[in-house]
């Protein structure tokens, strides 16, 4: 068998098998896609869509089954390759990566879809149900661990081959030494097996423990070969523009550096990231940080072409315990709720938690933990203007698109119906949270044909986590402390152990001065519909005011 072909759109046509139709065969790979001969070995043995459960991505191919003779579409587990499908007006099936050369083709509808384009951007909207839904009525998206079988007339269905519940369930002998070991070996091989020695390395590292343990480990990986990261891209604003305040993260930088010796660049806002104004926001969405629109323009000029990225952990190998107290004080282990949320660490620093700030953690965590009947009447004095946004976006909503409605209601009682933290990871993946950022990720990246790639995303990392007991992600006073303890040897103490970074260093700088642009930008193309812009504009104003919150 000849290598799979890499064109950005592969045609499938339903009534015309492969020439070796008794065989299960590689027929597409979409560009960007690694580990592609894995793929085709585990697919070659017995042409079982269960075996391709077991290959971690970045991957999406086309295949051909010969038992059923139906050909399968499908991604890796987590979906971190990106693929969609759309017929075509030759009776095709038009398959890609690249969103936008899909929907660029004259046979291809790309008449936009408001039910879609409202499931893609409201925050709270995306269930398993919709998984598919694109901002396009004509184009489907391939979601995480399904497939999608093409038959011989044309006749399409999607499939699930990978059960993530079905892995080993959290296994409460661990110590934590033995977690962090464990973390540590499978999150190494994850970044070996992602960090290329001959292409140009770039990575996120904005100071926090996921995404700097990748860059300083990846860089060290390169060292040993000789080489080294080109830089490090981190979405704090440039100290030329915006002085140091309260969660800043560049010292943090500057210990980075120190250590390992490659250069930090820092967001500079100015006209290099008007492109992410003049884009066309269907086709390339928002690239998960609105600071990473001046992030690929430095990456580029660089010549990076691979990036890096620590992002993901914070749902699987750095989760920070969400569901363990809900779980603890359903049991009512309220001793545990004390060791886990306000003991002593057992790690020596030179700042320790006192007795006054253990017991506002441990009342937090109680308060985090009520019931939701319970946590309403907690937040009805101080949330009115909250509720009555709500109240407004979930009317007009179900005037005009109510099964977004009724998805924002669906996900709201999943939510709260979570028993622990494992089912808490789990409903990251399965509302397909992961999914929708990496895949804008790869249809910006693909304008300067840069390469994302997630080490944290892995799938030996992920299966790791998820074994975790809750001690590992909740132990004496801190979060992530496996994970803390997995990643010290490789990244600065202070970022390590550091407690205190807050979300506006990586969101929201206070003060930003852009620089005055020769040119005025041309206005954004507007959605020719009355009903839309008024909830386009809710759905903004509940981005802002989430994106307000400073962590704890």
């Amino acid at each position: 068998m000849g290598g799979p072909g890499t064109d950005e759109v592969h045609i499938i046509d339903p009534g015309q098998p492969p020439k070796r139709r008794d065989l299960p065969q590689v027929i597409w790979a979409a560009p960007g896609s690694l580990f592609v001969q894995e793929v085709a070995r585990a697919w070659s043995r017995r042409g079982l869509p269960v075996d391709l459960g077991a290959v971690s991505g970045p991957w999406g191919v086309v295949l051909w089954e010969p038992r059923s003779e139906t050909y399968l579409v499908a991604c890796d587990p987590l979906g971190v390759q990106p693929l969609f499908w759309a017929r075509t007006e030759g009776g095709g099936i038009g398959v890609a990566s690249w969103l936008a050369r899909l929907v660029d083709r004259p046979d291809v509808d790309d008449s936009l879809d408001l039910e879609g384009i409202l499931f893609d951007e409201g925050f709270e909207t995306r269930v398993e149900s919709v998984l598919d839904r694109t901002r396009f009525a004509g184009v489907s998206q391939v979601p995480w661990g399904r497939m999608l079988r093409v038959a011989a007339r044309g006749a399409t269905s999607l499939e699930r081959y990978w059960q993530p519940e079905f892995l080993p369930e959290p296994d409460e002998s661990l110590t934590l030494s033995e977690c962090a070991e464990l973390l540590r070996s499978r999150i190494d091989a994850a970044v070996r097996r992602l960090t290329p020695t001959d292409r140009p390395v770039g990575a996120h590292v904005s100071g926090g423990v996921d995404c700097t343990a990748v860059a300083c480990r990846a860089n060290q990986v390169l060292t040993a070969a000789g080489k080294s990261l080109v830089a490090g891209y981190s979405w704090a604003p440039d100290e030329r523009r915006t002085p140091p305040f309260e969660g800043d993260e560049r010292h943090l930088l500057a210990d980075v550096t120190a250590q390992e010796g490659f250069r930090i660049r820092t967001v500079y806002p100015d006209e290099s990231g008007d492109w992410f104004r003049t884009r066309d926001p269907n086709r390339y969405g928002q690239s998960t940080h609105a600071w990473e629109r001046y992030t690929l323009p430095q990456a580029h000029t660089d010549g990076v072409r691979v990036m890096l990225s620590g992002w993901g952990g914070d749902e699987f190998a750095s989760f920070p315990g969400r569901g363990v107290v809900r779980d603890l004080v359903r049991r009512r282990r309220f001793l545990q709720v004390w060791r886990h949320t306000a003991g002593p660490a057992g790690i020596e620093l030179s700042e320790r938690k006192d007795v006054r700030r253990r017991m506002r953690a441990f009342a937090a965590s109680l308060v985090g933990a009520l019931p939701p009947r319970l946590a309403n009447l907690r937040d009805r004095a101080g949330a009115a203007e909250w509720r009555q946004q709500d109240a407004e976006l979930d009317a007009l909503l179900r005037g005009v698109y109510p099964r977004v409605a009724d998805a924002r209601l669906e996900r709201a009682r999943a939510v709260a119906s979570l028993p622990d933290h494992r089912a808490t990871q789990l409903f990251f993946l399965s509302d397909g949270h992961l999914q929708h950022r990496t895949s804008w990720w790869y249809q910006t990246g693909r304008l300067f044909n840069i390469e994302y790639r997630y080490p944290l995303l892995d799938l030996g990392v992920v299966s790791a986590a998820l074994r975790l007991p809750a001690h590992a992600f909740r132990s004496g006073g801190w979060t992530r402390l496996a994970y803390r303890m997995a990643v010290a040897p490789w990244v600065p103490p202070a970022v390590a152990w550091n407690a205190r970074k807050a979300e506006p260093s990586m969101f929201s700088p206070p003060v930003v001065h852009p620089v005055p642009r020769s040119t005025p930008l041309p206005p954004l193309a507007t959605v020719e519909d009355s009903r839309y812009p008024g909830v386009i504009e809710l759905v903004d104003a509940t981005y802002r005011r989430l994106n307000s919150q400073v962590a704890p």
